[in-house]
C-alpha cells in the first residue's frame, strides 16, 4: 500500500505565478514585434498617418532595424541563466523587462536625430535585457511547478509568445492611421512593460531547492 502522495491545491500559487510569467512574456513580446509593424508606417507616411515624418529608409537598412534585436539577444541567453543562480529569477527578470520598457520609450525621440543607425542601437541593447527572459522563465517554473505539472504550467506560460506577437500586431495597426500614431506605437509597451515590470506578484520560494515544500507553498 503506498501514501497518497500531497500534490497541493488544484489552483493555488503556482497558477498566479504561471500567470504572471505568461504576461511578462506576452508585454516583452509586444515591445520586440512592434517594430516589424512600426518600420513599414514609419517608411510609408502617405499610407498611414501623414501627420508623421517619413524616413527614407531602404531595404537593407529596414532589414537592419529588424535584425539588430537578435544581434544582442543571442548574447546574454547563458549570461541570464548564471544571473538567475547568483541573483534570482525575480529580480533578474525585473532588470529584463525595465531595461527593454526604457529602451522603448526612447525610440520616437533617437530616431528623429541618430536615423535607423539609432535605432538599431536600441533594438540591439533591447535584445541585450531580453535575452534574459526565457533563462528567467525556467528557473522560476523550476521553483514553483511540481515535476508531473511542469510540462503543462510552461506551456501554458509560454502561449505568451503567440499572444504578445499578435497583440504587438493588432495594437500597432489600430494606432498606425491616427494622431498619436508615432508617439504611442513605440511607447504603449513600455506601459505595459512597466507595469509587468514592477508588479509585485513574483515571488522567490523559501526553499527551491526542497521538492517536498513544493505542495506546501503552491
Amino acid at each position: 500500500m503506498t501514501a497518497e502522495t500531497n500534490t497541493g491545491p488544484m489552483i493555488g500559487q503556482r497558477h498566479l505565478q504561471t500567470f504572471l510569467l505568461f504576461l511578462s512574456i506576452v508585454v516583452n513580446y509586444m515591445a520586440k514585434f512592434n517594430a516589424g509593424v512600426a518600420v513599414v508606417a514609419m517608411t510609408n507616411a502617405e499610407n498611414t498617418n501623414p501627420n508623421f515624418p517619413e524616413y527614407d529608409w531602404n531595404e537593407m537598412e529596414r532589414s537592419y532595424i529588424l535584425s539588430s534585436f537578435f544581434w544582442g539577444y543571442i548574447l546574454t541567453q547563458f549570461m541570464g541563466g548564471w544571473l538567475c543562480r547568483r541573483y534570482g529569477a525575480r529580480i533578474t527578470m525585473f532588470v529584463s523587462t525595465i531595461g527593454s520598457a526604457l529602451l522603448v520609450v526612447l525610440i520616437p525621440w533617437c530616431v528623429s536625430w541618430g536615423g535607423w543607425q539609432a535605432y538599431c542601437g536600441i533594438r540591439m541593447s533591447m535584445g541585450l535585457f531580453q535575452g534574459f527572459l526565457f533563462p528567467c522563465i525556467h528557473a522560476h517554473l523550476a521553483n514553483w511547478c511540481p515535476v508531473k505539472e511542469r510540462n503543462r504550467l510552461g506551456a501554458l506560460a509560454n502561449t505568451g509568445i503567440d499572444c504578445g506577437t499578435l497583440v504587438a500586431c493588432l495594437r500597432v495597426d489600430y494606432w498606425q492611421p491616427r494622431a498619436s500614431a508615432g508617439p504611442a506605437s513605440s511607447t504603449s509597451p513600455a506601459v505595459w512593460a512597466f507595469y509587468g515590470a514592477s508588479s509585485g506578484g513574483f515571488s522567490e520560494p523559501t526553499n527551491p531547492g526542497n521538492p517536498s515544500s513544493l505542495a506546501k507553498r503552491n
